[in-house]
């Protein structure tokens, strides 16, 4: 790994940081976060703090939560990955999706549709309702309805649909 002063010399400026102008990240650097236990994070200046929002709401259980590490590291030695696209499955796929659909029944939610994130996650949801209306004979419906200060991910259907003008100026 590089050293400290490397990383904040080129933190913003060979990378993007959505939601952000380039010349507000260049002119004030977003922190770099280098270690991470349960909920507490540290910076590069080895400043520890809570992070209240989960990494970016996806770290429910804790940074470094043991159970999780081995579960990823045992998926990795077997299979690391393998594409659910035309015509192809895995096993955990499968399996992960029985276990979803048993576990939201009783919401009537009897499929899933993986992805590698939630704004992905949004850009899938928004064309499946395109894809449902348009089945149904309604193609015309094509509007959305979003949270409002509502945060839907960076891709450009979820950014379309923030319900946060910060999240679209930029």
């Amino acid at each position: 790994m590089k050293d400290d002063n490397f990383l904040k010399e080129h933190n913003a400026r060979h990378m993007w940081h959505p939601m952000a102008h380039p010349g507000e990240s260049l002119a004030k650097p977003p922190v770099i976060v280098t270690e991470a236990e349960g909920v507490r994070i540290r910076d590069v200046d080895g400043k520890e703090v809570i992070d209240a929002v989960g990494g970016l709401w996806n770290v429910n259980l804790g940074f470094s939560c043991q159970p999780v590490k081995d579960a990823i590291a045992a998926q990795l030695q077997r299979l690391p990955y393998y594409s659910t696209f035309r015509g192809t499955s895995n096993d955990a796929a499968i399996e992960l999706s029985w276990m979803l659909r048993e576990f939201f029944a009783p919401d009537g939610l009897s499929r899933a549709f993986f992805t590698s994130g939630g704004s992905d996650s949004v850009e899938v949801a928004l064309r499946l309702a395109r894809q449902y209306h348009k089945l149904r004979g309604n193609a015309g419906r094509v509007k959305y309805l979003s949270l409002k200060k509502g945060y839907h991910g960076v891709h450009f259907g979820g950014a379309s649909v923030n319900g946060n003008a910060n999240f679209r100026t930029a």
